[in-house]
């Protein structure tokens, strides 16, 4: 697989934030894989992640081994993971590892609602939740159509749409064009 279908197909999976057992998330990235492409199997997975044999993943992913340094490296370098997202990954082997010590996996488990970015709560209706969704959408399609949003510039709209987002700007933002 190379670097782009991998990108490719990182866009609809969900982030490693969304589970709380990195087994979880290994064996849910390898099954919607396996649906998404015909050609996905573990041989093939073992390979892009450097690995000499396939069952050093497979025994992995059924719990017959631990995650040791080496293959949760090479797993963090896969899913090209930032400083917070690698952490956290840790966190969820490190957990696996203290399964039966509660007072070390309660400290991984702080840990890991410290990394975790933070869960938001909103008193907007469903309704209003899926207009602004559907604007945001429409908008950044029409970024894409423009290429404002282009493949390359990707990483940089985020960190752009990031510091805009700020919430003094959408607060200033929203009451300009807000009625009263």
């Amino acid at each position: 697989m190379t670097a782009e279908q991998k990108n490719l197909s990182r866009r609809w999976f969900p982030t490693v934030y969304d589970f709380s057992c990195f087994r979880n998330f290994l064996n849910t990235y390898a099954q919607s894989m396996k649906e998404k492409d015909s050609n996905f199997n573990y041989s093939s997975w073992a390979r892009d992640l450097g690995l000499k044999a396939t069952t050093s993943i497979t025994m992995v992913l059924h719990g017959q081994r631990t995650c040791g340094p080496q293959i949760r490296e090479k797993l963090e370098r896969y899913f090209a993971f930032d400083d917070r997202e690698k952490k956290y990954f840790d966190c969820l082997v490190r957990m696996d590892r203290f399964s039966d010590d509660e007072r070390m996996k309660e400290m991984v488990l702080d840990e890991l609602k410290r990394i975790a970015p933070k869960q938001v709560t909103t008193d907007l209706s469903e309704q209003e939740q899926s207009e602004l969704k559907t604007w945001l959408e429409s908008s950044l399609q029409q970024l894409s159509q423009k290429n404002v949003c282009s493949e390359q510039k990707i990483g940089s709209v985020i960190n752009w749409l990031e510091t805009q987002l700020a919430d003094e700007n959408i607060r200033s933002a929203l009451k300009s064009h807000v009625s009263k």
